[in-house]
């Protein structure tokens, strides 16, 4: 549930990914979504992230605190190379040092992998062929402390599931 607020902060406020994304409808949102492109999404390029399972890391006389969550972020584009150009500058994003991002601990981001891919997004006034850069991460964060915590549901942005 925090890995939204990690993602979120990161991305947003990143200098050459949020120009790209940012709404332009309303001031500091960006077309940054948890799960799947909302239908009130209306314009590309923007980029969509899942985590997995997180897992918490447990020894055998406490939990540490420690959580390590697989994330995948895709970048969405109407076109191939706007696609690979959104997903290199969250690449280059998402290379971090460790810190605190969205007021949570983060311990490390480790790049996994990254694909390519092609869909038809329903919505947008038409049907829209989209061009997909996905790229995978582990992520690794300490749990917040009640002082950090803002909202167990909170994403840290003012979008959310439509």
């Amino acid at each position: 549930m925090y890995i939204g607020q990690i993602i979120y902060a990161i991305l947003s406020n990143d200098g050459g990914v949020s120009p790209l994304v940012y709404d332009g409808n309303t001031e500091n949102t960006f077309r940054i979504f948890p799960i799947r492109v909302p239908i009130s999404a209306d314009q590309l390029p923007l980029i969509v992230f899942e985590g997995d399972d997180a897992n918490p890391d447990i020894t055998l006389q406490q939990n540490t605190g420690l959580v390590k969550q697989r994330v995948r972020i895709d970048c969405l584009s109407a076109d191939y190379d706007d696609a690979n150009t959104l997903g290199r500058l969250v690449y280059n994003a998402m290379n971090v040092p460790k810190g605190v991002y969205g007021n949570v601990q983060v311990a490390g981001i480790f790049y996994k992998n990254e694909s390519e891919n092609e869909e038809t997004l329903p919505g947008m006034g038409e049907s829209v062929q989209t061009y997909i850069k996905s790229l995978e991460y582990l992520i690794c964060y300490y749990f917040p402390t009640p002082e950090q915590q803002s909202s167990p549901y909170s994403f840290g942005f003012s979008g959310g599931f439509q």
